[in-house]
């Protein structure tokens, strides 16, 4: 069975031939998972976070068994994509960190979110002009809400992802990578 996701009127819908179901965003929420690759690994630092605090600075460590180039992704809860780093360099079993306290962690509205951080591997650049690039300006239009094209991207690449849970706090912000309020 074939399913495709699909944004129409700022709605998330599920689809099969021509049958379409609206999701909540409830439902939405409940497509965002960790999904682990023997292939490549994607680690928060530290592991053994259950939850981080919005303001936190966050690393990631990544591994991949073959040389190319790493991309990573974050997916916030309501569909909008950022590409965090595009295009690094990997070497086959050498692990790089991503972001270096580049980053900090940030929630919508001051309310604790679920994010989903993906880790893309290829062995030549993807070109990522389409997506809101981090620290640019955060669109808020429809076309922000790309999660359906990453999903395309992902049936012909080697990714990871890691869910991860930010409690709320008092940061506001405008850029990606940020949250708007």
């Amino acid at each position: 069975m074939s399913l495709t996701l699909q944004r129409q009127h700022q709605i998330w819908h599920l689809y099969h031939d021509q049958i379409g179901l609206a999701l909540r965003p409830s439902d939405f929420l409940d497509l965002l998972v960790s999904v682990e690759n023997p292939h490549l690994t994607l680690s928060p630092r530290p592991e053994d976070k259950p939850v981080w605090r919005e303001g936190e600075p966050i690393n990631f460590s990544v591994q991949s068994k073959s040389a190319g180039f790493v991309s990573l992704v974050n997916v916030y809860e309501d569909g909008k994509v950022v590409v965090m780093v595009a295009n690094r360099a990997i070497t086959a079993n050498q692990p790089i960190t991503l972001l270096a306290d580049d980053l900090e962690t940030n929630t919508l509205n001051g309310q604790t979110s679920r994010d989903l951080y993906v880790a893309l591997h290829s062995p030549t650049p993807l070109d990522w002009s389409r997506y809101s690039i981090l620290g640019e300006r955060l669109e808020q239009e429809e076309r922000a809400y790309q999660f359906h094209e990453l999903i395309e991207r992902l049936d012909t690449r080697v990714f990871t992802t890691r869910l991860l849970t930010t409690q709320g706090g008092m940061k506001n912000g405008m850029t990606a990578g940020s949250r708007p309020e």
